[in-house]
This record gives C-alpha cells, structure tokens and sequence, in this order.
C-alpha cells in the first residue's frame, strides 16, 4: 500500500482468504481498485489469462507459511 497502487490483483486457490484479504485492503485505502480471482498459480493458462489481461507492473508472490 505504500506505493498507491491504483489496482491491486490478488489471485489465491482459497476463496474465502482471499475474500478476507480484500476487505482489508479495502478498509485501508477505499480509492484503490482491488480485483479478486480464484486460480490456481500452477494453471499456466490462467495465469497467462490474468497477466494479459491485468498487464501487472509489479507482481509479489506469497507463501503461506
């Protein structure tokens, strides 16, 4: 959040994660536009779908621990 990002794509196998992580990020910021997809990052389609469509600048991968 400390760059401003105008969108941020987050994309997690797990729904409901990710649904959680949305609402804070929207709690924190209310201008930025976050988009939730539900993927798998071992899809190579699906991710080569996201990154054509989104066309992301910077991407951060990660792991649960």
């Amino acid at each position: 959040m400390e760059f401003n990002p105008q969108k941020i794509i987050l994309l997690d196998q797990a729904e409901t994660p990710l649904h959680s992580l949305s609402l804070e990020i929207a709690s924190k910021d209310k201008d930025v536009i976050v988009r939730n997809i539900v993927a798998d990052i071992r899809n190579v389609e699906m991710l080569e779908r996201v990154f054509k469509s989104y066309q992301p600048q910077v991407v951060y991968h990660l792991c649960g621990l």
